[in-house]
């Protein structure tokens, strides 16, 4: 059964939730290249203070009732219902639009990026809406690594089929992966990367992140027959290293981008 929700209002509400209610010692800030400048940001952001870029790809999870006639239960891979996440392919395929977008996530994570998929453990309007009331949207989310997905091993549709709690495998050809990460253990990760890394305040992450993005955005741009701004054109647009990092961002993975802070200390 396919999701109930719309892509926006899920990825708005675990925004929301990163930046007020995530019960951890973290805040998340939010950066769009087209909402905000240097001088409003709509947020307390620090930028002189330690801080760990994090991005985020959402998902949508449709729901499979554990029928035999599916794949999965066919395989002997679950019993009973589990949910689907999607994978973007190569190529157009199945009316999805092609894309390296997955492998340039792992590409990204290879180089010591916080870089997650993020996808919803139910799949109707009325429990994401109990969820949202009950602030519970993060924990009734999964966080999955693009490596430990790995590589798609050709252009075909693949997706994530998993059960919470319980295993996880990516298809079309069965492979188990490791285990989606719950918000407790994401949210750990998280504060662990950011106390290994006090002495890098929130410029100095961001601007040791431009000189690898331009170099992807440029081999990307030279592939592409769509007409995307240039380097010099970008860097007049958005002179800002945040801004121009939440672009790249969203053109190069899709993903929304986020500064992680300790909420205690500094929000």
């Amino acid at each position: 059964m396919r999701s109930g929700i719309s892509e926006f209002s899920y990825g708005y509400a675990v925004t929301e939730a990163l930046i007020y209610d995530n019960k951890t010692h973290l805040k998340a800030a939010p950066l769009f290249p087209s909402l905000i400048d240097e001088g409003k940001k709509g947020y307390d952001l620090h930028l002189d203070r330690p801080g760990q870029p994090l991005f985020l790809q959402f998902k949508l999870s449709d729901y499979m009732s554990g029928r035999s006639n599916t794949n999965e239960i066919q395989r002997k891979l679950f019993k009973g219902a589990f949910y689907r996440m999607h994978i973007r392919p190569k190529k157009s395929t199945g009316g999805r639009h092609g894309s390296d977008q997955h492998q340039l996530l792992i590409d990204w994570e290879s180089q010591g990026n916080e870089v997650y998929y993020v996808a919803p453990v139910f799949h109707e309007l009325d429990e994401f809406n109990q969820a949202y009331l009950n602030r519970q949207i993060l924990q009734k989310s999964i966080y999955i690594l693009p490596s430990n997905i790995g590589s798609l091993p050709d252009d075909k549709e693949h997706h994530i089929a998993f059960q919470v709690p319980g295993k996880a495998f990516r298809l079309s050809e069965p492979q188990e992966i490791a285990s989606p990460l719950s918000f407790e253990i994401f949210s750990d990760q998280l504060l662990t990367r950011l106390s290994g890394s006090n002495d890098l305040t929130v410029i100095s992450s961001v601007q040791r992140l431009v000189p690898q993005l331009v170099e992807m955005y440029t081999s990307y741009r030279r592939n592409l027959f769509m007409n995307i701004p240039s380097i010099e054109q970008l860097e007049e647009r958005f002179p800002n290293p945040l801004l121009q990092v939440a672009f790249f961002s969203k053109i190069l993975f899709d993903c929304n981008f986020y500064i992680v802070q300790e909420s205690d200390r500094y929000f």
